[in-house]
């Protein structure tokens, strides 16, 4: 068998064990139609100014264990950007981060409590997942520099160091702050499939009423396990925030999701991620 094949028997697998982590609010993040474009091996199917960039992203692979130490479940949970020297971006939910800003020399992120049964930590970062193409470089998490999660403040990020990691990277903007009128795209790994580009949207000025207006907010599509990709100017090509989550709005009367809903994400510039990307050199 191929490892091509192989690997695509292993997705399958890891994305049908994702679905049950997700609750049902959780399940579509698309606003109106579905945008999405599927990213082939040479990217061709993505406008050329893109394509240097495709190598930078990667789906995160979390292992279960019990006390013991047996590997009891493997899952993919959150997609994540190299931003260079080996530092990624994702969101802090998907490390099971608090309000209190924090940072751990692994990336085990569940409670080591008496009541809790499994631990859970990122065990992998697979880079290159496109149709049809296996990852070429699986990177080990090796410890999270900083992470937190705070929905008033719009605050949900975290600072990852793996090994090893891809030559390729997108810097963040650190030189402002992202505003209504900002043209910025979305690259994913939707439900733990292949990397998939959202096209472009903008943030938007009006506000959704269930969201808190610390949120950058945009249109962009996306779907679980796209929670941590990066939002990134198109002009520019930096990374300006981080997208975190959507609220989709349903016609009542036929269950069909209208173009009202709302995906959002944090900031980078003006922020507590902006702080600890200074302390790093970014």
């Amino acid at each position: 068998m191929g490892s091509v094949l192989k690997f695509f028997l292993i997705v399958s697998i890891l994305v049908l064990a994702s679905l049950t982590v997700f609750s049902k609010a959780e399940i579509e993040k698309i606003i109106d139609e579905n945008d999405l474009v599927i990213i082939d091996g040479p990217a061709s199917t993505i406008p050329e100014r893109y394509r240097k960039l495709v190598n930078a992203f990667g789906v995160v692979e979390y292992s279960v264990e019990d006390r013991d130490g047996t590997l009891q479940n493997t899952y993919f949970g959150c997609t994540a950007t190299h931003i260079g020297r080996g530092y990624v971006l994702t969101a802090g939910h998907c490390i099971g981060a608090t309000e209190t800003l924090s940072a751990q020399p692994n990336c085990n992120f569940r409670s080591q409590s008496p009541d809790q049964k499994d631990s859970e930590r990122i065990s992998e970062i697979h880079f290159g997942f496109r149709d049809f193409i296996a990852p070429f470089m699986n990177s080990k998490c090796i410890e999270v520099v900083a992470a937190m999660k705070n929905d008033v403040a719009g605050i949900d990020f975290a600072i990852l160091r793996i090994s090893p990691y891809p030559e390729e990277f997108i810097l963040p903007d650190t030189t402002r702050r992202a505003v209504y009128g900002d043209s910025v795209t979305i690259f994913s790994h939707p439900m733990g499939q292949v990397l998939q580009w959202s096209q472009t949207c903008g943030i938007e000025r009006q506000p959704h009423p269930e969201i808190s207006q610390s949120y950058i907010q945009h249109k962009c599509d996306t779907r679980p396990v796209s929670s941590g990709a990066t939002l990134i100017n198109i002009l520019s090509l930096k990374v300006i925030g981080i997208h975190v989550g959507g609220v989709n709005d349903m016609d009542p009367d036929t269950g069909d999701i209208l173009s009202s809903g709302m995906n959002y994400g944090s900031y980078i510039f003006n922020s507590p991620l902006y702080d600890e990307l200074k302390k790093i050199g970014f």
